[in-house]
């Protein structure tokens, strides 16, 4: 358990959530095999494959919810480390930008509105989400394709997709804590234009009616600059800007906050 104990101590919430579900969902699975292997033993039936296949599956849940503490803990170094390296990057360009200055309550708004941040639900709270949600929705299958006796599994698999429902809507409009944060901490505008583009395209398997398909993740990147002092980061831009002759952008950065992202310049 020590993998969880140091999650907490990092405050690695959603991570701890996904692992402490997947972690107890295996061990309630294993229950309800052993539980259904017990009552068919007690019937006198001989067929016992269906309960040990539920304890295996369960077994393997069990695993992966401890096994994941361990996995992100030992990422956990390379993270922070490439962290630090954007942090330094910041501050950096803080320094040496020229006309950076801090932004006001209006232009943080407006890099809110931009960036769709009251409407964004963090990667952990989603993946956990569907997490409940399609652990639920398989229980309900599972019961009612094999038609097991026991009702425990589609109570819990019930249960699980209301959770998994009542938190997507909890969330789907509130990120209240990092909006704050943006708007109490100090974050820095700059006026820059492009100087340098490229394009890049990312390949992938995707799978219809079991067919393999091929598909493309185009992003159109950018670097900026003041006019002298050029920083290295590469921007993702819309497609639609990406042509224009001179692209002016203004670069929102904090040193205090995780914000390092641009905005196109309207006229």
């Amino acid at each position: 358990m020590k993998g969880f104990i140091e999650l907490i101590k990092r405050k690695k919430i959603g991570t701890f959530l996904i692992s402490l579900f997947f972690f107890i969902i295996g061990l309630l699975i294993v229950i309800l095999g052993l539980s259904m292997l017990w009552m068919t033993k007690t019937a006198g039936e001989t067929d016992i494959s269906v309960s040990m296949i539920i304890c295996i599956f369960g077994a393997i849940v069990l695993i992966i919810g401890y096994a994941i503490p361990k996995v992100i803990l030992k990422l956990d170094k390379t993270i922070e480390q490439e962290k630090e390296n954007e942090d330094n990057e910041k501050r950096e360009n803080i320094k040496n930008i020229k006309g950076i200055r801090l932004a006001t309550n209006e232009e943080k708004e407006n890099y809110i509105t931009n960036k769709k941040i009251k409407k964004k639900i963090s990667f952990q709270m989603l993946l956990l989400i569907c997490l409940i949600f399609w652990t639920g929705i398989i229980f309900i299958i599972v019961n009612v394709v094999i038609n097991i006796g026991n009702m425990n599994l589609l109570l819990v698999g019930i249960l699980l997709v209301i959770i998994g429902t009542i938190i997507f809507f909890t969330n789907r409009n509130s990120n209240k804590k990092e909006i704050n944060k943006i708007m109490q901490s100090n974050v820095y505008i700059a006026d820059c234009v492009a100087f340098e583009r490229k394009i890049k395209t990312y390949r992938y398997d995707d799978y219809i009616d079991e067919r393999r398909i091929h598909r493309n993740i185009t992003l159109y990147l950018i670097r900026i600059t003041d006019g002298e002092y050029k920083i290295n980061k590469w921007f993702s831009i819309d497609p639609k800007y990406y042509y224009e002759k001179e692209l002016k952008v203004k670069l929102y950065v904090s040193d205090e906050i995780d914000v390092y992202d641009i905005l196109v310049a309207k006229e």
